[in-house]
């Protein structure tokens, strides 16, 4: 498989993700293929054949930005961080949604928050942290779970 098809085939299924967590959270299909773990775990599994069908994943340097500068100036290394945002953002939107939930946090009020974690990751995050400190009212630490 290319990098391209990789790239294409990840993209989509984080986007089958991302619709079926944004707009149908309670129907049961969404229950299978997300709340499951299927789609985030190809997409850890699409990972892990990029990281081992790439070489060049060895000599990754993280110890300064012009060494990360220069390992994202390879392709492989680009589709390798891709997936990684496209897995880790979408796991963080499905925390974000049992979250509410378990909090009795409705799926609306979490819509911005969840398009936010979609686009900007960690910002989403935020978002929702607050959003639910403020719906608690109680935005200390040991509210996490």
């Amino acid at each position: 498989m290319t990098a391209d098809q990789v790239f294409s085939l990840t993209n989509g299924l984080a986007t089958i993700g991302w619709a079926l967590l944004l707009f149908t959270p309670n129907w049961h299909v969404t229950r299978k293929v997300l709340f499951s773990l299927l789609i985030p775990g190809l997409l850890c599994l699409a990972y892990l054949f990029a990281v081992l069908s790439y070489p060049g994943v060895s000599g990754m340097d993280f110890s300064t930005l012009d060494s990360v500068a220069t390992m994202f100036n390879q392709r492989e290394m680009v589709l390798i961080g891709w997936i990684h945002y496209l897995a880790f953002d979408l796991f963080v939107g499905l925390w974000i949604c049992a979250n509410a939930r378990k909090h009795g946090i409705k799926h609306l009020y979490i819509v911005v928050p969840l398009i936010f974690t979609f686009m900007l990751g960690p910002i989403g995050l935020i978002a929702y942290l607050v959003l639910r400190g403020i719906v608690q009212r109680d935005l200390s630490v040991s509210n996490f779970d």
